[in-house]
């Protein structure tokens, strides 16, 4: 294996690692949502809204304690996580990974009196 390929496959590799922190965070933000009850989507979700809403206001709070999401919401093009499309996705996903967990428990079968 040549020391440019390997280089490639390094690189990929740290890329998929980072990608996989950042959803990390996003998925825990809106599971943080979730169990307050919280809206995750705000009135107008601008840049310069006051009102952005639970949920980016959970994203901009994290990215200030964080500096890998900051960078991330900062500088993404391709996928940032904020986008209301992107969180149906994610949600979408989630609920396919409960239903999944679900089918995986075995049926509680009642007492026998």
């Amino acid at each position: 294996m040549s020391d440019a390929y390997r280089q490639s496959i390094e690189a990929h590799n740290r890329k998929v690692t980072d990608n996989r922190y950042i959803l990390n965070i996003i998925v825990n933000c809106i599971k943080f949502c979730d169990s307050f009850e919280l809206a995750l989507r705000g009135h107008c979700e601008k840049e310069e809204s006051l009102n952005p809403g639970v949920f980016r206001g959970l994203i901009n709070f994290s990215a200030e304690l964080d500096a890998a999401l900051k960078q991330h919401v900062e500088k993404s093009q391709v996928f940032s996580g904020l986008s209301k499309t992107i969180l149906n996705d994610l949600l979408d996903c989630m609920l396919q990974v409960c239903q999944e967990q679900i089918k995986k428990k075995p049926a509680l079968r009642p007492a026998l009196l």
